[in-house]
């Protein structure tokens, strides 16, 4: 008799550890999901920041120092406390929080993903025309050496700045794929195509769309709202080019 109360109170004790067990990880993932968007705010106004500071540093001088310190503080921390986020939510295989995530921050830095973009693209057409018009052997040098000056020294830069700024975003997408891979089985070379899709800007967003609403069904709305913007963007980045040509 004495045995079968002390395994019943054994299972007791069992069943009361699962459940606060199970208790202690809800509320981690009510936690992570809380401070989402606050930290994504914050995020973005670090790196926008950061942006108008380099622009304005010839004005601003001292001051931008001043400013740039606790920007850098600010980016670290809200950073640090993301990435950890979503190490938790890819240990859990909480997919919603890492589309969230991913979703939340791509569109944060796609302002910046496009600048930089643009950039590149820019001075590397610029570059292109010199060569072409270029007739004379001593410009065509000159030309082709600020070309390979500017992939070897500029391009890797801005690269290593649009991965700082996008790192949220790269280890969410690799946390869906990871998750994905489990559920519904990805090749490496599918994964690797995705993960390295996401460099390239608008391609990027595309991609990650693709495997939101391929594999989760989640995400149409928001393809459409994307496509509706990149074709507003292309229509007015056209109109400006042409009114400047034709100025």
């Amino acid at each position: 008799m004495s045995e079968n109360m002390n395994y019943e109170q054994k299972n007791d004790e069992d069943i009361k550890d699962i459940l606060t067990e199970d208790k202690n990880i809800d509320v981690q993932v009510r936690e992570y999901n809380t401070y989402d968007v606050p930290l994504g705010i914050l995020y973005g106004i670090a790196i926008y920041s950061f942006t108008f500071l380099i622009i304005g540093v010839g004005i601003l001088k001292d001051i931008a120092i001043l400013f740039f310190i606790p920007l850098f503080i600010m980016f670290v921390v809200v950073l640090t406390l993301q990435i950890r986020n979503i190490m938790s939510a890819k240990r859990e295989g909480n997919i919603d929080y890492c589309l969230n995530t991913y979703f939340l921050y791509k569109y944060i830095a796609m302002p910046i993903e496009l600048i930089c973009a643009g950039m590149v693209g820019v001075t590397i057409s610029t570059l292109f025309g010199l060569i072409i018009q270029s007739f004379e052997e001593r410009l065509l040098v000159i030309a082709v050496f600020l070309f390979v000056a500017f992939i070897l020294a500029i391009v890797p830069y801005i690269a290593v700045t649009a991965a700082i700024i996008e790192l949220p975003c790269l280890i969410s997408v690799d946390c869906i794929i990871g998750i994905t891979r489990k559920e519904y089985g990805m090749t490496f070379i599918e994964r690797t195509i995705h993960f390295f899709l996401q460099m390239i800007p608008i391609v990027g967003i595309a991609d990650g769309l693709y495997i939101s609403i391929k594999y989760w069904n989640r995400g149409k709305l928001l393809a459409r709202v994307t496509t509706i913007c990149v074709v507003i963007f292309i229509v007015v980045g056209i109109v400006i080019d042409l009114i400047l040509r034709f100025k």
